[in-house]
């Protein structure tokens, strides 16, 4: 597997992190919350940071992949 794809593959799985942690936002808004459950969110709300992160890592070697010329075979 090429850079390319495996860059693909982790932008979907930040996108399913950040799909899970919207999914926990919403739920502690519909639902009795006790401390321990703001307490998880809040753990969770943590890695947004580290998740930008990523993204922006594995986007610029997604754009850098689109941007190289493609090898002709011969």
């Amino acid at each position: 597997m090429g850079v390319f794809e495996e860059a693909k593959i982790r932008l979907s799985d930040i996108q399913k992190r950040i799909m899970r942690l919207r999914d926990a936002g919403d739920a502690l808004n519909k639902i009795p919350v006790t401390r321990s459950d703001k307490t998880k969110f809040r753990m969770m709300y943590a890695t947004v940071p580290r998740i930008k992160e990523e993204f922006e890592e594995q986007l610029s070697i997604v754009i850098k992949q689109l941007g190289k010329p493609e090898k002709v075979s011969k």
